[in-house]
């Protein structure tokens, strides 16, 4: 009884260090970081927005589907979205199209939760149906 008793004592102690403890923030980035990081970026948009149909293993678009590579148009259509890219240049709508067109065929968990990502970050009239549909392809996995 004393172990079970000093065990659940401990794993509540544990627990209480771990969520009670204070947050902490990590110091702002200095003037240069923030330059670098801003290059970086900039530099990643640009690599993402020369890629194409390159960000895919296989062109999806040509009937040579692999399940991953819809993750990776979502991943890349949610980078560039998330860089400030607008929904309107065509390096995000060709992520748009590629996810959306395979949304009804992807069955992989990995690339469904990032269809369900990017599709509710890119927020279009008429994907809530097919984002519902995915959340119970995940549920019901």
């Amino acid at each position: 009884m004393k172990r079970t008793r000093a065990g659940i004592l401990a794993l509540a102690a544990g627990l209480a260090a771990i969520f009670l403890a204070p947050v902490v923030e990590p110091p702002p980035a200095k003037a240069q970081d923030v330059d670098k990081i801003d290059a970086a970026v900039k530099k990643g948009v640009n690599y993402l927005k020369a890629g194409g149909a390159t960000w895919m293993f296989m062109d999806v678009n040509r009937g040579n589907q692999d399940q991953n590579d819809i993750g990776v148009a979502a991943l890349c259509g949610m980078a560039l979205m998330e860089s400030d890219v607008p929904k309107t240049d065509p390096a995000v709508q060709r992520a748009y199209s590629t996810v959306k067109s395979h949304a009804a065929t992807v069955s992989t968990v990995y690339p469904t939760a990032l269809s369900i990502m990017f599709l509710s970050r890119y927020k279009a009239p008429g994907d809530a149906a097919t984002i519902k549909s995915l959340c119970l392809r995940i549920l019901a996995a």
